[in-house]
C-alpha cells in the first residue's frame, strides 16, 4: 500500500525499567507546537510489551494518536518494528530522544528506510520558508551548527535530553489507539533480554545522570570532596566538578562540566562550593532544579539557582547528610 505523502509528527515514546523516560515528554512538548504549525497530527509511537498507563499520561501532553505495537525490550525487536510501522504511514518527522536506546535505534531504522537523519540536535523549529531548522552542537560541544531540512520527506531527529522545554499535563483529549502487529518474520531473534542491570553511579557518563552533585574549589580538598561523594551516593547521582577540581587533581578530567568540559541537564543539580563563572554555568544552565551551596551571598551561582543556601560548606553538607540519614532510619523502623 502507498502511504502517499509525508504527514504526522510523531515521537518514540522510549520506556525503561522505571517507566516513560522524561525524554519523550520533552518530545511531545516540543512537537506538539511544530505539529499545529503544519496542521498535522502529533503520534507516539509505543513499543512495548503492555501499554499500561501510558495512553491516557501521553494524550495529556497533546498527543493526538499512539501506535502501538508490542515488542521486546532490545534494540533489534525495536528496530524491526519501528521500520515497519514508518514504511506504512510514512511520517513526516520521527522525534528520538538521544540515549543509549535511542541513539542506536534511529540510525538503524533510518537505514532501513532511505530516510534522512540528524543527531543530537538541541533546537528544533518550523522557519518562514517552510523548512525544519535543525540546531545540533558540533566540534566537541563547542559550536552551534544549524541545519537545514525539507519537509517533504521523512526526516529522523535525535534530541538531546534536556534541550526542550517540559509542558505541564494540560490536554484533556481522547487518544486514538491504533494497534498494530509486526510480522514475525520480521522480528529478528538474535538477542534476547535477559535483565537490567544498573550502572555504577560512580562510573557513569554525567551527561546521562539524572541527578548531579558538583564539587568547587570550596570543597577545600579530598576530604570535602568524600563528603560530597557521600551526598551524591545518599541522593543515588553522580559526582562533578569545576575545572578547579580538576586542575587540583580532585576529580578526574571526564567529570569537569563548563566550556571546557562537558554540558549537562539534569533533573536535580546540586552545586556545592561553586561561584558560578560563566564557564562554568554554561555547562549545567540548563538542569531542572539548581540547589547552591555557597558561603558568599553574592555568588554569582545564585543568579541562576532555584534553591540557595548560604553558608559553610563543611557544616552545610554533614547536617544534610545528617537528615538524610535519619529520614533513611525512620523508613527502615
Amino acid at each position: 500500500m502507498d502511504p502517499g505523502e509525508p504527514r504526522d509528527i510523531w515521537i518514540l515514546a522510549e520506556i525503561d525499567t522505571k517507566g516513560l523516560r522524561e525524554v519523550s515528554i520533552e518530545l511531545a512538548s516540543e512537537a506538539r507546537g511544530l505539529a499545529d504549525k503544519l496542521r498535522e497530527k502529533l503520534c507516539a509511537v509505543l513499543l512495548a510489551g503492555v501499554p499500561g498507563d501510558f495512553i491516557d499520561y501521553l494524550s495529556q501532553f497533546g498527543v493526538d494518536a499512539i501506535y502501538y505495537t508490542k515488542a521486546d525490550n532490545d534494540t533489534d525487536s525495536c528496530v524491526a518494528a519501528l521500520s515497519d510501522l514508518m514504511r506504512k504511514y510514512n511520517p513526516r518527522l520521527m522525534l528520538v530522544g538521544a540515549t543509549p536506546m535511542g541513539s542506536e535505534l534511529a540510525p538503524r531504522v533510518a537505514a532501513r528506510n532511505g530516510a534522512a537523519i540528524t543527531t543530537n540536535c538541541v533546537i528544533l523549529a518550523l522557519n518562514d520558508r517552510g523548512y525544519f531548522e535543525v540546531t545540533k552542537m558540533i566540534l566537541e560541544d563547542k559550536v552551534y551548527a544549524t541545519l537545514e531540512t525539507s519537509v517533504s520527506k521523512t526526516q529522523i531527529v535525535t534530541v538531546v535530553p534536556g534541550s526542550f522545554d517540559l509542558t505541564h499535563p494540560g490536554y484533556k483529549k481522547a487518544v486514538e489507539l491504533v494497534i498494530e502487529s509486526v510480522e514475525e518474520n520480521l522480528l529478528p531473534a538474535r538477542v534476547r533480554h535477559l535483565r537490567f542491570i544498573e550502572g555504577d553511579l560512580k562510573e557513569m557518563d554525567i551527561t546521562e545522570a539524572e541527578i548531579i552533585v558538583a564539587a568547587g574549589r570550596g570543597a577545600g580538598g579530598l576530604a570535602g570532596i568524600q563528603e560530597i561523594e557521600r551526598l551524591a551516593e545518599h541522593l543515588r547521582g553522580a559526582v562533578a566538578g569545576s575545572r578547579a577540581t580538576v586542575d587540583q587533581g580532585w576529580l578526574p578530567f571526564e567529570r569537569q562540566i563548563g566550556q571546557t568540559g562537558k554540558t549537562v541537564s539534569p533533573k536535580l543539580f546540586v552545586s556545592c562550593g561553586i561561584s558560578g563563572a560563566f564557564e562554568f554555568t554554561a555547562g549545567m544552565k540548563d538542569s531542572r532544579l539548581i540547589v547552591a551551596i555557597n558561603n558568599d551571598p553574592k555568588a554569582p551561582i545564585f543568579r541562576i539557582s532555584n534553591l540557595s543556601l548560604v553558608g559553610d560548606l563543611q557544616k552545610v553538607v554533614p547536617k544534610i547528610l545528617e537528615l538524610l540519614e535519619k529520614r533513611m532510619e525512620e523508613k527502615i523502623e
